[in-house]
């Protein structure tokens, strides 16, 4: 996961609990790594909760690692298929192409 910077084999200088997940995980670097390692998760917990009606505050769609990965390739896909070339894609382009989507799935009436 994330990019690999330098030698991933030794040890971290500190003991600290972050270096720790970094030595398991791998360096997270963009939001997407976070979701693809959620995604792996064997027991699959909510990590986005998303409004499930405008009228009502207090209910919403929980979404898991998988959930947002399967969307995140669906959105790749369309815009691929729309002639999107991906050369480098700003990460604020990938959060909003995720919200135009978690909202016509949530509010088709639009």
């Amino acid at each position: 996961m994330g990019i690999q910077r330098g030698d991933q084999t030794t040890p971290a200088t500190s003991s600290g609990p972050s270096d720790v997940l970094i030595q398991r995980y791998g360096q997270l670097d963009v939001l997407d790594d976070l979701i693809r390692l959620r995604a792996r998760d064997f027991i699959q917990n909510p990590i986005l909760a998303y409004p499930t009606s405008e009228n009502d505050a207090a209910s919403y769609t929980y979404y898991n690692g998988q959930d947002l990965d399967e969307m995140i390739d669906q959105v790749a896909s369309l815009l691929i298929s729309n002639g999107f070339q991906p050369v480098c894609f700003p990460k604020f382009a990938l959060y909003t192409a995720l919200t135009g989507f978690l909202e016509e799935k949530q509010y088709p009436e639009r």
